[in-house]
């Protein structure tokens, strides 16, 4: 389904997305398409987004997103603490992960004809304090 152009408004920073050239495959990637950007039509929208490479990797991305989001976008990392499953890279606006599907504490279930692929990224809450206090029970965002 494609993203909303809501979805799409990044404020600052596009990222290129990893996907085939042209529209159609920008699109089938989970990616935002704008023809009249020269420099980076094919971008990662404002949502988070997985891929699945066909050499057998996954580019994860996460946004900055919206205020409404609890995570801290400079603490996002992969719950495994395995060599190489650093972010590849760190904007202010995303960070990019890159790993071998098989690595970074991937689980795989087989349910029916399907194979499901899990992993999980944890980081702090960014907590928002207001003038009569703020109140939170956890420092993880999972």
């Amino acid at each position: 389904m494609p993203l909303t152009r809501e979805q799409c408004q990044v404020p600052v920073g596009r990222l290129p997305c990893v996907a085939p050239q042209g529209r159609d495959g920008c699109l089938q990637a989970g990616c935002c398409y704008d023809d009249m950007d020269r420099t980076t039509p094919c971008y990662y929208g404002n949502t988070a987004t997985v891929q699945c490479l066909l050499e057998g990797h996954f580019v994860l991305v996460v946004p900055r997103g919206t205020v409404a989001q609890p995570y801290n976008l400079d603490s996002v990392r992969l719950a495994s603490s395995q060599a190489g499953c650093e972010p590849l890279h760190a904007s202010e606006a995303f960070v990019v992960f890159r790993f071998p599907v098989t690595h970074c504490g991937t689980t795989v279930q087989v349910v029916e004809d399907k194979l499901i692929y899990e992993n999980q990224l944890i980081s702090t809450i960014d907590v928002q304090g207001s003038p009569r206090g703020s109140i939170t029970r956890d420092s993880v965002y999972m």
